[in-house]
């Protein structure tokens, strides 16, 4: 492995791992969150989760695009490719969750000029934090494969 995808390869398990962590944030307050009201939940989605959403969404961009870049040039390598492949398919499966799921439900609950929260906001709040415990899941699963592979290519190289 040469130093540029040695440092791409580091590179791609720390932006993995920080999205992990990023993730995990979500599953750690859940059990607080979901006895939270509307009006909570609502000023939460409004002031602290829009600029951890900013932050969470450049780190997780930054993985996926760091990881496919590795995926592509290990591709040829019979150790890293399965492990990297895995992983990058696990980053993209949690961006599809994202924009399917977690998307949406932002765009659908900022509070109204009322102060109100969405009718189905139970439900949301619910599909909301499901898409993180997924992701956080999913961003586990490609740091592993990322660390395996790693592991298993230096053991490779010094035998």
């Amino acid at each position: 492995m040469g130093r540029a995808l040695r440092y791409g390869y580091v590179a791609a398990l720390l932006a993995t791992a920080w999205t992990m962590g990023l993730e995990l944030a979500h599953v750690l307050k859940l059990p607080a969150t979901s006895g939270y009201e509307p009006a909570m939940f609502g000023w939460l989605q409004q002031t602290l989760y829009f600029w951890s959403g900013v932050v969470s969404g450049t780190v997780c961009v930054v993985a996926v695009v760091l990881t496919a870049l590795v995926a592509l040039a290990t591709r040829h390598d019979d150790i890293l490719r399965w492990f990297t492949t895995g992983a990058f398919l696990a980053e993209g499966l949690a961006t599809i969750i994202f924009f399917a799921v977690i998307y949406p439900v932002n765009l659908r609950f900022p509070l109204g000029e009322d102060g109100q929260p969405p009718a189905d906001w139970a439900t949301l709040r619910l599909l909301w934090e499901a898409g993180h415990v997924a992701g956080f899941v999913l961003f586990t699963l490609a740091f592993l494969l990322l660390t395996i592979g790693l592991v298993r290519a230096a053991a490779t190289t010094r035998a």
